[in-house]
């Protein structure tokens, strides 16, 4: 780099910096602060109600489903029974093995 690309460079960063020093930062009012803090609770009560009535309308079909069809109900808990007692018995014999190795 020549000498008059540094100052250049150093010429334009001081009018950077400048300009950040001239930003006025303006704390916000009391009153400004006060909506920011209940719009905020607003927004969390309405996203609460949100998740409670998706949560509601996942219990209600899952319990739908149960009533209507609980043989498939039943079929799909002995399968899940079945895959945790076989995926338990490979994982006990793993470990066997790596302790007596």
């Amino acid at each position: 780099m020549s000498q008059h690309d540094q100052s250049e460079i150093e010429a334009k960063l001081r009018r950077g910096l400048q300009a950040l020093d001239e930003v006025e930062s303006a704390t916000p009012s009391i009153e400004a602060l006060t909506m920011l803090v209940q719009q905020t609770k607003q927004k969390q009560r309405n996203e609460l109600y949100v998740f409670v009535l998706v949560a509601l309308l996942i219990t209600v079909c899952t319990v739908a489903f149960i009533v209507n069809l609980p043989g498939v109900y039943l079929l799909l808990q002995l399968l899940i029974i079945i895959g945790i007692g076989i995926s338990s018995i490979f994982i006990v014999r793993k470990s066997r093995v790596k302790q007596y190795e």
